[in-house]
């Protein structure tokens, strides 16, 4: 059984997490509100795990790069939810794909320049998730991945996991655009 720490437990993607890894393991549910990341290290630093789902703005970078820094010579994992939303031609808007960029040059810096490292991370980059029925990824598949990856043997890392439903891009768009409109009125 292993000791893992969640922010965004109580999310839409976070609360799946939560469901596929409470029968085997011991969490800890994170208020990523915490005003500062230092009072969120003090709470989750004697985990096996961290799940960095969730934080405002840079927030989730920030914690990443502090976390990595006190974990890295542990054997312990750190598994990033990302977004497709990292890539250039799938920004949802400049910040949150900048954020979600970063995360993910980070992850790739530490897993390939770090030759002290012993920390593994991983980074899940799921497309739109349960917001439109026939083009979106489900949070409970989310979780799934998230569960495989936790479960994984810790000579085993897992760089990096894009995934998007099967749906064309622009089939995406467009029914994401009319479920906006729509609520709109």
């Amino acid at each position: 059984m292993k000791k893992i720490s969640i922010t965004g437990g109580s999310g839409l993607i976070g609360s799946e997490i939560v469901r596929h890894l409470s029968l085997d393991h011991q969490l800890v549910l994170v208020n990523e509100r915490l005003p500062h990341v230092d009072e969120i290290i003090n709470e989750i630093h004697d985990c096996d795990v961290f799940i960095n789902n969730a934080m405002h703005k840079w927030g989730q970078v920030d914690l990443l790069m502090k976390l990595y820094d006190l974990w890295r010579t542990e054997d312990k994992l750190i598994v990033n939810i990302g977004s497709r939303a990292a890539a250039p031609n799938i920004s949802i808007g400049y910040e949150y794909s900048t954020v979600k960029s970063s995360i993910n040059h980070f992850s790739d810096l530490v897993r390939f320049k770090d030759d002290a490292k012993k920390c593994r991370v991983s980074t899940i980059n799921p497309g739109l998730v349960g917001k439109i029925d026939g083009v979106s990824l489900t949070p409970s598949y989310i979780g799934e991945i998230v569960a495989w990856l936790v479960n994984q043997p810790k000579y085993v890392e897992i760089s990096r996991i894009d995934v998007s439903h099967v749906a064309p891009y622009e089939q995406v768009q467009r029914m994401k655009k009319n479920t906006q409109k729509q609520s709109k009125e």
